[in-house]
């Protein structure tokens, strides 16, 4: 009797398995909205950083408590165009001139990259295109360079005019003015030195041409700056831990130094220690080197962890003054359709909510919202509430107890009523 009691106390219980407002530590008002209306809610840096990695306890409620279903989206950068190989055609040693074409038709392109597996140079790049390979036109000049057998630092590609010509041509001279002399940097006890005279004679195995697109293809990185962060130093590195608990797609270093050439691995974890390894890279600046003189950043894929640490190789270097850390992500969005008219809440901070499976989904998607009609909406401010229940099962202990008990109480009054029952027949 006690275990149907039991299951009937299940059965009338089980909408209150469903995840309540309640089960959720924060919340913010997103305000009286619109019927059957797609909205967007940007997910900064406070929302971050208060919930589960990738936003999977994100969810949307409206005034009735129903839970609205939403999905979280992250606008990440385009991948790259895929460029196109030229044929190479013709090469005249004496004026140093590559001569290439499309195999096909020609494609409308605005970027030429040359293949040279040569180190250490230094050359002025002159590129013109032509229709039919005989009469040419002037596009573009410009400075390709490599560095890398002393720092990583190379460059050849060109920026040209929109063209859709058929042929391409490329005519490497010396980078000093008139094509001659190399260069020749000392600075702070370093020496780099780079051929600029033009006079050897640069192996080119292809060329390349693609159609890279003008302007930011993402938004900006939305981010957050920790200034000052506090540094260990050892023997030969300096420490940095940052507590974040936010998601990095880049990392920015504010480093004061006038010159260095560093090395920095990243780590993450949930404690301090950070033990976890994410990325390497090399930051640099080269006072009057290049054009492209300075690196600052590093470039990862980390959802979310509430400790970043860096390590600085200085090997006998002196220490760097790093002034501040930025870290970076793409942007996040929640997307969610409203129901009826009326008061919407977004709730969130409850690690143990696992990712929600909505029909949503499959309709707002990274490659089609930027297509869809939606409405931006600012979320209100962020409050904690005093009667947050982690597990939805505390909602429904209470009642099952109430139901057992009730379930006991009947049974006793049962069994009393039908001895009371036995009791009068024998009497009587």
């Amino acid at each position: 009797m006690k275990r149907i009691a039991v299951t009937a106390a299940l059965l009338v219980a089980a909408p209150l398995l469903s995840w309540h407002a309640g089960n959720f530590r924060y919340e913010s008002d997103l305000g009286n909205l619109a019927p059957a209306t797609l909205y967007r809610v940007t997910l900064d840096a406070p929302v971050l950083e208060r919930s589960a990695p990738g936003g999977d306890d994100i969810r949307v409620f409206d005034e009735g408590g129903r839970e609205i279903p939403c999905v979280v989206i992250v606008h990440r950068a385009a991948p790259p165009p895929a460029p196109a190989d030229l044929e190479l055609v013709g090469y005249d040693q004496g004026t140093r001139t590559v001569m290439a074409r499309f195999t096909g038709a020609a494609e409308t392109v605005n970027t030429v990259t040359l293949d040279i597996s040569d180190e250490d140079f230094r050359r002025q790049c002159l590129v013109y295109g032509s229709d039919d390979g005989v009469s040419w036109r002037f596009l573009r000049q410009g400075l390709i360079y490599d560095y890398s057998s002393q720092v990583s630092l190379r460059s050849t590609s060109l920026r040209i005019p929109e063209s859709s010509f058929r042929y391409y041509r490329v005519t490497l001279r010396g980078a000093a003015p008139g094509g001659r002399g190399g260069m020749r940097l000392t600075y702070g006890g370093m020496t780099f030195s780079a051929d600029g005279t033009g006079e050897r004679v640069l192996r080119v195995d292809g060329i390349t041409v693609s159609r890279v697109p003008d302007g930011p293809t993402v938004q900006p990185l939305h981010g957050k700056t920790f200034r000052d962060p506090a540094a260990t130093q050892d023997r030969e590195s300096t420490g940095i831990v940052v507590e974040a608990n936010l998601p990095v797609d880049r990392v920015s270093f504010d480093i004061t130094s006038p010159f260095y050439h560093r090395k920095i691995f990243m780590y993450g974890g949930e404690t301090a220690e950070a033990k976890s390894f994410f990325t390497e890279g090399t930051v640099f600046r080269f006072p009057g080197l290049v054009p492209v003189e300075r690196r600052d950043h590093l470039y990862c894929s980390a959802e979310k962890h509430r400790y970043y640490r860096f390590k600085i190789q200085n090997d006998d270097s002196p220490a760097l003054a790093v002034g501040a850390i930025t870290l970076e992500w793409f942007p996040r969005y929640l997307f969610f359709m409203s129901g009826g008219a009326g008061r919407y809440t977004l709730s969130f901070g409850n690690p143990r909510v696992p990712r929600p499976q909505y029909d949503l989904a499959a309709f707002v998607t990274r490659e089609n919202w930027t297509g869809r009609r939606y409405t931006d909406i600012t979320r209100g401010r962020i409050t904690e509430r005093r009667d947050f229940r982690p597990s939805r099962l505390d909602g429904i202990r209470g009642c099952i107890e109430r139901w057992v008990l009730i379930a006991v109480v009947a049974l006793l009054a049962a069994v009393l009523g039908f001895w009371l029952y036995r009791l009068a027949r024998r009497a009587g």
